[in-house]
């Protein structure tokens, strides 16, 4: 249960390397199977409006669900505000380019078919950054000449054993908190 966040939104990310979504932020929202695709910030490189000119949320509440051993989009919210879902039922790389380009859902299984379709000449998404500031643990801070941005340093201070902080590549300035030897992550800070 509070492993599925983190390894459901990295099995989702391996499958949009190497496309245009390479990068794209993935996120869990509350209860078991719902994700965020994509995001609001400025920057995000997400379409905004269709083809026809009609605006498109850059951040689609998606529920993901296991059938026939992969991950499929079950379903999503167009409206944000709204409770009613839409079924998909597609693996997240043709929903992505059902929602954000239009394709029909036969064209859209068609280009993933065989993998992630090749990325565009401008890609729509930036790839993932590289972050900033060094994945140091916490016993590093003690070391001299480890010398931490203010913000990380506060972030680091106080973890339990084995928490380090790291830096979301595809958001740069964004932490999580890991724990390498359990391959545990999460955005709360652990309790001692």
């Amino acid at each position: 249960p509070t492993e599925e966040g983190p390894l459901v939104c990295s099995l989702m990310a391996r499958e949009l390397r190497g496309s245009r979504y390479e990068g794209l932020w993935i996120s869990r929202k509350g209860p078991a199977g719902h994700y965020y695709l994509g995001d609001e910030q400025e920057g995000h490189n997400l379409p905004t409006t269709d083809k026809d000119g009609d605006p498109i949320h850059p951040r689609v509440h998606a529920v993901v669900k296991v059938v026939s051993d992969q991950l499929v989009i079950s379903g999503f919210f167009l409206d944000p505000d709204d409770d009613t879902m839409s079924p998909a039922k597609v693996p997240i790389g043709p929903f992505l380019s059902v929602y954000f380009e239009g394709m029909s859902v036969r064209e859209a299984s068609n280009a993933w078919k065989n993998g992630p379709p090749k990325r565009l000449a401008t890609p729509r998404l930036a790839p993932a950054a590289v972050p900033a500031v060094p994945n140091v643990p916490a016993s590093a801070l003690a070391k001299p000449g480890v010398h931490l941005d203010p913000k990380l340093q506060e972030l680091q201070a106080g973890l339990p054993p084995g928490w380090e902080v790291r830096e979301s590549r595809s958001k740069r300035g964004m932490y999580f908190f890991a724990h390498p030897a359990s391959g545990r992550s999460q955005m709360e800070r652990p309790k001692a």
